[in-house]
């Protein structure tokens, strides 16, 4: 199921490497933001893994996003074809994992894992996506690990 232990531990990285941040420091900071932008990835992917970075809530313990394709078009300004392809680079790349439709096993069990706490008792879209951002993180502190023993 959900390595629960293992997103922990990322959280626990990612507070720890900007803990001195009053903003937003998963979006914000400026080693996070060259390492996406060195990514082999179109400029509307970049834009997507920024835009999902940004709406995680890390208070809650998960790197989870959970955002419908109409949320993409109307905060990103960008098409519903543009929203799939994006999410489909990043995933396909293995930058996020994506879980989507109502029908997948994973799917159910991280709803599950969500919609038995209150604060996600939402009003959920038929057609939403669960986007996990763990992998995005781990890769981004080895990155963070290299460049240090490089320096």
């Amino acid at each position: 199921m959900i390595k629960r232990k293992n997103q922990i531990e990322t959280i626990e990285k990612i507070v720890k490497f900007n803990q001195n941040k009053k903003t937003n420091f998963l979006y914000l900071k400026h080693a996070l933001l060259e390492y996406i932008f060195q990514l082999d990835l179109n400029s509307s992917s970049k834009l997507m893994l920024i835009y999902l970075i940004k709406n995680i809530n890390v208070k809650f313990y998960h790197l989870y996003v959970i955002c419908p394709y109409n949320q993409f078009v109307r905060e990103l300004g960008i098409s519903k074809p543009t929203a799939v392809k994006s999410l489909k680079e990043l995933n396909d790349k293995k930058i996020i994992s994506v879980y989507s439709g109502k029908n997948k096993k994973r799917n159910t069990k991280v709803k599950e894992y969500f919609y038995d706490r209150k604060q996600f008792q939402l009003k959920i879209p038929y057609q939403h996506n669960i986007i996990n951002l763990t992998i995005f993180y781990k890769t981004f502190f080895i990155y963070q690990e290299n460049q240090s023993k490089e320096n």
